[in-house]
């Protein structure tokens, strides 16, 4: 699923105009535009208009240059992408749908026409729609209510919100405070302190399962026979134990929360050895998939726990979960095209290679774990040494960020005087990179990634260095 399929026609072109050229580096000729989106020259131009006065309007520090048949964007360094996704979803029908149904549980065709101030028939029109688009999740809206298995929907808005929230609603979970006991919880659990990024992620999660803790039991039998075979697991047996008590539980929530524990970044590597430890069809995955990178001879027996960790949450994902959702219709190849330099036509092929050892039948998903297959090979192959005065605060796990400072360090000709290092709040750095929209930095430079690192990004941070010397020289 991209999120243009849920936008309205002509805000979902824009957005698609936006997204293309946003990756782009340099000015690309009108006609490439055209070929690329499906967009006559007529309607770019419009759109171009469009999005220069859209921006003036709402404040937005972009623009868009047309010149010599060409298009370049220039976007502001602190300038997030979720910023620019929620106002293009204001006028959204398909998504204020799906946020009436999160929020209400069900409606019928006449009141909610009503609400959205739209006939009964846009209204059918829009639902029919939305579930070409749900399917990818198993899901589809039915009689008024969402239907299907309870942590595939609970999944789709988790991946939803999360892409499309800005900073200041996803700032308002955290202040009300309703997750704080549950997270501290989950600390003692995994023996490891929760840094922001992952706080905002278990926040999100824990509204998310109390907005739908309601929900009848039997919506969660798929789930309870995926976690059949880790009944034994001592991790899970302990997060049942603490249920009722502690999160105000059902065990079918902790089931929930369970699988999305081990399909993301957030449990130290310590506490996902100790899960993967007990066995399942996760852990049997990851084995494999550890032995086709093995036998390809492109890393080393100290890697190991690295690999382990990441190929089985990815994996985790896949098991557990049905669909994705994609800023951009660019992302995937984005991400090929930052990595493929940094490894050889060899090595190229494994992460394709690794989803095949499993049925996968989202292309998104598809697309977002071999993109994770991808920087893991990456990761293992490019092992550059950490160099810094550059502070990077990047959300995800730690392999990410391993690998996108290799990527910033290959782009930047692996020089030597250039250093990278985590982002610590009270340090001084002359750059602070961040693919956050949450925090607000002290540094005189900031460069927010606008979703996916691209050679747009990378250049504009070279921009940033040369800048940089210039001023301290």
């Amino acid at each position: 699923m991209q999120l243009g399929d849920i936008m309205e026609k002509a805000e979902a072109g824009q957005y698609l105009l936006l997204s293309l050229l946003a990756h782009q580096e340099k000015p690309i000729m009108l006609k490439e535009v055209g070929q690329e989106t499906g967009l006559s020259r007529a309607t770019l131009l419009k759109y171009t208009e469009t999005l220069n006065e859209f921006a003036e309007d709402r404040h937005l520090d972009f623009s868009i240059f047309y010149q010599e048949e060409k298009l370049f964007l220039e976007m502001g360094a602190a300038l997030s992408w979720e910023s620019l996704v929620s106002v293009f979803l204001e006028t959204s029908v398909k998504y204020q749908i799906l946020c009436h149904v999160f929020h209400h549980g069900h409606f019928s065709i006449q009141s909610l026409s009503q609400k959205l101030l739209i006939s009964e028939a846009t209204l059918n029109r829009h639902l029919s729609l939305l579930n070409q688009v749900l399917a990818e999740f198993q899901l589809s809206i039915s009689n008024g209510r969402l239907k299907g298995q309870e942590h595939h929907i609970r999944y789709f808005y988790y991946e939803l919100f999360r892409k499309t929230w800005t900073a200041q609603q996803r700032d308002k979970l955290q202040l009300e405070g309703r997750s704080q006991r549950e997270m501290d919880v989950l600390e003692r659990l995994s023996g490891a302190s929760f840094n922001h990024h992952q706080t905002k992620e278990l926040a999100l999660w824990f509204y998310i399962s109390e907005q739908r803790k309601t929900v009848d039991v039997q919506e969660m039998k798929a789930l309870e026979k995926l976690l059949f075979p880790y009944q034994d697991n001592r991790f899970y047996q302990r997060l049942q134990l603490l249920a009722p008590s502690i999160f105000e539980a059902r065990q079918e929530d902790v089931g929930c929360l369970f699988a999305f524990l081990v399909s993301t970044s957030l449990l130290p590597v310590s506490t996902m050895e100790y899960i993967l430890g007990f066995g399942g069809p996760v852990m049997e995955l990851t084995t494999k998939g550890i032995r086709l990178l093995k036998e390809s001879g492109v890393f080393g027996e100290e890697l190991h726990e690295q690999m382990t960790y990441v190929l089985s949450q990815s994996f985790g994902k896949i098991y557990f979960f049905h669909g994705g959702i994609a800023s951009t219709p660019y992302d995937s190849l984005e991400m090929k095209r930052m990595l493929r330099p940094l490894m050889s036509e060899r090595e190229f092929p494994l992460a394709e290679q690794l989803t095949t050892l499993v049925d996968i039948k989202s292309m998104t998903l598809r697309q977002q774990v071999e993109g994770e297959f991808l920087q893991l090979i990456c990761f293992v192959t490019e092992k550059v040494s950490h160099h810094i005065l550059l502070g990077m605060d990047m959300a995800g796990s730690s392999m990410q960020y391993e690998v996108m400072v290799s990527a910033l360090s290959h782009y930047l000709g692996n020089n030597r005087l250039i250093h990278f290092e985590p982002y610590q709040a009270g340090e001084t750095y002359d750059c602070v990179i961040t693919n956050s929209t949450e925090m607000s930095y002290t540094s005189p430079f900031l460069y927010r990634i606008k979703g996916m690192l691209s050679r747009k990004d990378m250049e504009a941070i070279a921009h940033f260095i040369q800048k940089i010397v210039k001023e301290t020289s």
